[in-house]
């Protein structure tokens, strides 16, 4: 209850009615839980794991400029999730203690050389193999015709795709780190960080970040010596930015064949500009659709 609503008001108000314990007993037990330094519990070897890495902002509209918090964040997010009982062992943990179990090392990242790996442009294989899933787009143009209201995209995919599936995520938050997250030495420590708890469950480290950091984490990865450990991580660009990024080639290419003029019948001219360029991620989606039923 206080993690879902962190009201004291309402954690001694239950407790006066006998239906929770007392305040300071909750905190208690919040606290001798982040003492027991469980970041992420041992997981079954099915399980595929991925960190997620981005910018997190904290108290940033203050009075006075003051006490806000600006770092870099993390998560790892296991599929399919498993539900973990660890019992929590009562003792008195003082907040420098806490502080202290969820620090993060923070190694200083000073490029040795300027070696960066050659690129290596391998001959592409020819793709053989037959896309089911063009069936599915002409499938839902032909709703348009057959049926009132016509299905979404994802109403479609609901109807066509069932069975069995992965099971739901868990997700598990780790320790921020308290500097700038643009600072390459803040994405080298975050890396290494990642790097040690991949390798606590015997997994390949996979770290997603957003386009700017996954552009600084590449160059570290490529700039650093063979033997470093952040080589061995799967970098991965964020979903939602790399659909903006899509969206964007899609305006790009696009661009004098008329569809800001196709656009601009439904949206405002100003909202064009941000669709074309992959900012206004909804209504790209939705205009680009409508744009290909037309057609």
């Amino acid at each position: 209850m206080h993690h879902e609503f962190a009201s004291k008001y309402l954690i001694e108000t239950l407790y006066s009615l006998g239906f929770s314990t007392s305040y300071p007993e909750v905190q208690k037990f919040e606290a001798c839980a982040a003492a027991q330094r469980i970041l992420l519990p041992d997981q079954p070897s099915e399980s595929f794991i991925q960190f997620v890495a981005d910018n997190v902002d904290h108290d940033l509209h203050t009075l006075d400029g003051y006490d806000t918090f600006h770092g870099m964040g993390m998560i790892a997010t296991v599929t399919p999730g498993s539900v973990t009982s660890v019992p929590i062992e009562r003792k008195s943990v003082s907040f420098e203690e806490i502080k202290s179990y969820a620090k993060v090392d923070i190694q200083y990242y000073k490029q040795s050389t300027d070696r960066v790996d050659p690129l290596v442009y391998e001959e592409l294989r020819e793709i053989n193999a037959i896309n089911r899933q063009c069936i599915f787009d002409h499938a839902f143009l032909l709703t348009w015709s057959l049926r009132s209201p016509t299905p979404s995209w994802s109403g479609l995919v609901r109807m066509v795709h069932c069975g069995s599936h992965p099971g739901k995520t868990a997700i598990y938050f780790l320790p921020m780190i308290d500097m700038n997250p643009s600072d390459i030495t803040c994405v080298y420590s975050t890396m290494l960080f990642i790097c040690q708890q991949a390798s606590k469950q015997s997994s390949t480290p996979v770290l997603t970040f957003d386009q700017p950091l996954y552009w600084k984490a590449k160059m570290i990865s490529h700039k650093c010596e063979p033997g470093d450990p952040v080589r061995n991580i799967v970098l991965r660009i964020g979903g939602f930015h790399l659909k903006m990024s899509y969206l964007g080639c899609i305006g790009h290419i696009m661009s004098g064949s008329g569809i800001k003029e196709v656009m601009e019948l439904i949206y405002a001219s100003n909202a064009v500009s941000h669709i074309l360029t992959g900012k206004a991620v909804a209504r790209a989606v939705r205009g680009h659709m409508l744009v290909d039923t037309a057609l």
